[in-house]
This record gives structure tokens, sequence and C-alpha cells, in this order.
């Protein structure tokens, strides 16, 4: 379609009302262009070297004497192919790499973290790639209650969701191993789905999940908010979902004595298990199997 100049504001010597609003229109569209980077960011991590923060977190970011495994550290994997670059890992505190990152010696932080105020008060957060709910389940086979009035719940010692389970009437009792538990726990939806649970419906507490990033770098922002919107199968990648080996892609929230009856559990995989013994005393149970092990792969 051709755009003609109005004849009459030729004749006046001019373009008219149009024409003014093209010459206001044009200075404004001109500082409109693609996000950039303060500190091209981006451009140095092309090709060349993405320094990354790490914080133990159990399953977003797992440390193991093979180096970084978990699922966060896999989203940063495939980004640096993608783009090109070597991934050098720095482990700290979240305190100390969100100090490091705001003086501009990482280039992101992955420990887990949730969206809250206070982690944008030090960063630029991604938005939520994961939104982890917290619910009540029961071992699969038994029927979930209608109610979860004066029902003993099992809840990991260190949970959010205390006040929440009290106020459905629910009596949580603390416990470690909750693997092993053959009555109904409080946990995250993917993990008792992963450890042979039926999740309800109650909606205790939800977490959702974000990736820091330094303040100001827009262009890079958009690099990794775009890789991070590719991924739809987040939840399968906890959950048994189709294929059984996800079920231990990532440490299993439970003592030792709970990892040995998941094994025992899945021995008929027949796959080969590596058990690795964790720096901070806690095991890490690593499944590498081959896709052709299970029917259908």
């Amino acid at each position: 379609m051709q755009i003609r100049r109005s004849e009459q504001g030729l004749r006046n010597g001019g373009w008219g009302w149009a024409g003014r609003l093209l010459i206001v229109a044009v200075p404004a569209l001109a500082g409109c262009g693609f996000p950039n980077d303060i500190e091209h960011t981006t451009e140095k991590i092309r090709g060349g070297v993405l320094n990354v923060g790490l914080a133990e977190n159990p399953p977003w970011v797992i440390r193991t004497d093979a180096g970084p495994a978990g699922l966060e550290p896999e989203i940063i994997q495939e980004l640096a192919e993608e783009l090109n670059a070597e991934i050098e890992w720095h482990w700290d505190s979240d305190s100390n790499l969100l100090a490091a990152l705001q003086h501009g010696q990482l280039d992101l932080v992955a420990c887990g973290f949730t969206e809250n105020s206070r982690l944008s008060t030090f960063a630029a957060s991604t938005k939520p790639y994961y939104a982890s709910r917290y619910t009540v389940g029961v071992p699969k086979g038994e029927e979930l209650p209608a109610s979860l009035e004066n029902l003993k719940v099992a809840m990991h010692p260190v949970g959010h969701f205390n006040k929440p389970l009290r106020d459905e009437g629910a009596r949580p009792v603390q416990e470690a191993n909750l693997a092993g538990t053959d009555g109904a726990v409080a946990a995250p939806s993917w993990w008792l789905r992963a450890h042979g649970f039926e999740p309800g419906d109650w909606q205790l507490a939800t977490d959702k999940h974000v990736i820091a990033l330094p303040k100001g770098e827009n262009a890079w922002m958009m690099t990794m908010q775009r890789h991070l919107n590719g991924y739809d199968n987040i939840g399968q990648r906890f959950g048994l979902g189709s294929h059984p080996a996800t079920l231990f892609r990532e440490l299993l929230y439970s003592s030792p004595e709970g990892v040995f009856a998941d094994i025992q559990r899945t021995a008929g995989f027949g796959n080969r298990i590596a058990l690795v013994k964790h720096q901070t005393g806690r095991f890490l149970l690593e499944l590498r199997c081959k896709r052709s092990s299970f029917p259908g792969h």
C-alpha cells in the first residue's frame, strides 16, 4: 500500500497535521530500539564466557563431585550451548553471590530463588518459569480425604506451610523421611507424584521460581526469558509423567533409608544406579539410564 501526501498540503507548501505528527513521531521512535545492556552483557557472553553463581538448593541446584546438577544448571547449560559460551561456575552463599552480581562479577545467579521483594532489592528476576504448588497427598491407591480436619499430615521439618495446614484443621507432624511415610504428606505436587502419592486439590502455598540477573541488562534479560519460555515440561522433569527415568533426575527429598526404599521400589527398571555421598553428608541418587531400556523408547 502506497502512502500519498495530501495535494492540498503540497499546494500549501507543507504536510498539514499529518506531516507535523510525523515530524514529532520520528524522533520518538528513534529512541524505541531493541532492549540493550548497559554493560554489554549479552555481547560478552555470546561466544565467550558465562559466569554463573550457584548456591545449593535441591532439586533446583545440586552440588556433586562431578559438577553442578539439578534443574537450573541444566537450563543454564542449554542456554550456554545456544550462545556458544563456556560456563564458569562459582559456588557461594546466595547473599555473597547477589553482591557479586551487583558488582558485575557474575552474569546470573541460580539458587532455586522464588519470587519475592527481597530478591528484587538486589537483582532483576526473570518471570517465574515454574510454580510449585504445595498440597497434601496420600499413597496411590488410597482415597483422598474429603477434608483435612483432624488429619495427621507429615511435613518436612523446614517448611512454610505449617500455618496453612493448621488453618485447614490438619495436625502437622514433622518428618525427615517423607518418602517412607505411609499416610498423608504435605509437599509440592511434583514431589508427591514422583514418590507415589496422589496430590489433592488443597492450595497450601505456591513458590514461583525465578533466576536472578543484573539490573539494567535488558537485552540479557530478554535472551534469558526467551530461553525460559521454551520450557513447557518442567513438571515432568520432576514427576514420573510417561517416562520412569524422570523419577531419578534430581535429588530425592528423603533420608538414605528413603532413598534405598525408592531403589527397591524401582529395581525392576534394570538401570545402572550410582549412589554418591554428598559433601554435606546427605546422599545423591543419580540414575544413568538408556531410554531404550524402557518400553516405547
